[in-house]
């Protein structure tokens, strides 16, 4: 018997979370320049590619709003 492998493909990693203590905003930045913010279990996703040129200045981006209070009760998790 012969066993062939299969490729799979996985999104982009994920280089930083942060979300609420009741878990209804969750905030993952992705190394693709972007971030997802999952509220109430409806997901956006934002692309920051027009801004930003490395991931890290969309981690910087998302904790900035965090401090803002853009994002009120969130802080980082991962």
């Amino acid at each position: 018997m012969k066993i062939t492998m299969e490729s799979v493909t996985t999104g982009p990693n994920i280089l930083a979370i942060f979300q609420n203590k009741e878990h209804t905003i969750t905030i993952k930045v992705l190394d693709d320049i972007s971030y997802e913010v999952t509220r109430n279990g409806v997901v956006q996703r934002f692309d920051m590619n027009h801004w930003y040129i490395r991931p890290q200045s969309v981690v910087r981006h998302v904790e900035n709003d965090v401090a803002s209070n853009v994002y009120p009760g969130v802080r980082r998790i991962a």
